[in-house]
């Protein structure tokens, strides 16, 4: 796991061990907080650049960045693909 640029090696050396002494269950659990978290912050992004968009909008905004255009179309076709 490389090193944030903003986290000196010694915070992430305890970082890493900490995650280390987890378990497999307790990992996972942490891996989809940090998922959450990371859809809530790009869709409050969205909404901030983009006050005028409706909740669908806002969440078709952040399912086109997490899935790409191309994708989000095969998907959900017909559907106008709002600019995150």
């Amino acid at each position: 796991m490389a090193r944030p640029s903003d986290t000196s090696p010694a915070a992430h050396d305890l970082q890493l061990a900490i995650y280390r002494r987890l378990g497999g269950e307790r990992r996972v659990a942490l891996g989809l907080l940090m998922a959450d978290e990371g859809r809530a912050l790009a869709l409050a992004g969205v909404a901030a650049r983009h006050p005028e968009y409706s909740p669908q909008e806002r969440e078709d905004a952040v399912r086109a960045l997490y899935l790409g255009r191309e994708v989000f179309e095969q998907v959900w076709p017909g559907r106008i693909v709002p600019d995150p």
